[in-house]
């Protein structure tokens, strides 16, 4: 499915019909690039004019932005630097903490740009996703109802602003095989599964059965030394 995100309470009456599916959309990648990255200065998430533009149509890009500031919907960082950082978006003070409800999304456009792309780097990186995208798959999640939704959320010590929102967005995408992945400058690679929080965790299963998480302690030298004796043409490996 192809899900965008309303706060509970917001009115787009005031609003061309034409622009509501746009306004949901900026909404919705706010809400998505926030729960990804949980460093965000002051909660700004950095979207791209030219991104917006993508999707929204050029045309249409200041006339959405300018309804959606002008009803306390969003707020701008202002702060653009040529080449390093677009303007930042977060979700205005009025709607930041409000719940919000599913929408299904019609145009086609839209529908395209929520679901998330698998970027490839390297050669590399493309049989990692065409593998992590296989493994992924068969990996599903619980229907949990809103109101366990909101218990946890309200039991939650979330740096986010409306952790709700962040809970529903990411189990949906579980469940609608909306995955994502991308690896930081370190090698590190994550994920919707890595980034998912610990108590959402227990509701995940594969084939039926329940996952179960293991942290290695001091791992990474082991792997390489596994991995310099793969390099190193020995046919056995030490257990």
């Amino acid at each position: 499915m192809s899900r965008l995100y309303r706060p509970e309470h917001l009115d787009l009456s005031a609003v061309p019909k034409r622009f509501h599916e746009a306004i949901l959309w900026l909404i919705t990648t706010i809400i998505e690039r926030r729960n990804r990255n949980r460093c965000l200065r002051k909660g700004f998430v950095p979207i791209a004019r030219k991104r917006m533009a993508q999707v929204l149509g050029s045309r249409n890009v200041s006339k959405v932005l300018k309804y959606a500031q002008d009803m306390g919907l969003i707020e701008s960082d202002r702060q653009y630097i040529v080449g390093e950082k677009p303007i930042g978006y977060r979700i205005g003070v009025r709607y930041r903490q409000s719940e919000v409800v599913r929408v299904q999304a019609k145009r086609e456009r839209i529908k395209k740009a929520i679901r998330p792309q698998l970027k490839r780097k390297s050669i590399a990186d493309g049989l990692i996703a065409n593998q992590l995208s296989r493994d992924l798959r068969r990996l599903t999640i619980d229907d949990i109802d809103p109101t366990t939704l909101r218990d946890l959320a309200e039991q939650s010590k979330s740096e986010w602003e409306n952790p709700f929102a962040c809970y529903l967005m990411a189990t949906d995408q579980i469940r609608d095989k909306h995955f994502w992945w991308k690896r930081d400058d370190y090698g590190r690679f994550h994920s919707n599964l890595t980034n998912l929080k610990s108590e959402l965790r227990h509701f995940l299963n594969i084939e039926r059965e329940r996952l179960v998480g293991v942290d290695i302690n001091n791992s990474q030298p082991l792997c390489m030394g596994v991995l310099l004796k793969m390099i190193s043409g020995e046919s056995e490996l030490a257990e």
